[in-house]
């Protein structure tokens, strides 16, 4: 029996998965370093509106709690993306239990990023508070008049893309070819050398 006769035949859908996880990290390492570069012109545009608005300075100022939490934001956002780039190249080698954990994680990403939509939208539509004298729509538009405008649409479209892509890569790897190549197989028996001796 050849080598060619043992080894698992690894299906098109599993590959498209491995290639749609890649694309993913490529998709984070541009919106980390657009978030690097506008972050701080964000904080600053919405912390001059509410100071506008009659907040004091220092109840405008995130200083440095938006530091840290830039900062573990993008931590977070690069170190998972190429996790799940692993994720991928393990799912090539016919590895189980990193496609479950690849399912986990994309479905954890689909639900981040519907929620995250959910809750741009939200902002986007949010009006001034009741009694207070701070309107926060104005702030949330003073921040997105601080980018270019087509920064907005690029995170509109990149959380659209890996709503797609996690979708994708969940049922690309549910699919019954997939199932089989992971599927665990018994170990061939192999003969002694002895035995083919005459």
């Amino acid at each position: 029996m050849s080598s060619m006769e043992n080894t698992k035949q690894r299906p098109g859908a599993v590959t498209t998965a491995t290639v749609l996880q890649i694309l993913t990290v490529v998709f984070a390492i541009i919106t980390v370093v657009l978030s690097l570069k506008y972050n701080h012109t964000v904080e600053q545009a919405v912390r001059d509106e509410l100071i506008k608005q009659g907040a004091t300075p220092k109840d405008a100022d995130t200083g440095s709690a938006s530091a840290v939490g830039s900062g573990i934001g993008t931590a977070i956002g690069l170190a998972i993306p190429v996790f799940y780039a692993i994720l991928g190249f393990l799912n090539l080698g016919g590895r189980n239990w990193s496609r479950i954990v690849t399912w986990v994680l994309s479905g954890l990403t689909l639900a981040c990023s519907v929620l995250g939509l959910g809750a741009t939208a939200l902002l986007s539509n949010m009006g001034g508070g009741g009694n207070s004298k701070i309107d926060v729509a104005k702030a949330v538009k003073a921040g997105m008049d601080a980018v270019p405008g087509w920064y907005s649409a690029y995170q509109l479209v990149s959380s659209i893309i890996s709503i797609v892509i996690a979708l994708a890569v969940i049922i690309l790897l549910a699919l019954p070819a997939s199932n089989a190549f992971f599927r665990k197989r018994p170990p061939q028996a192999q003969l002694p050398p002895e035995a083919f001796q005459q």
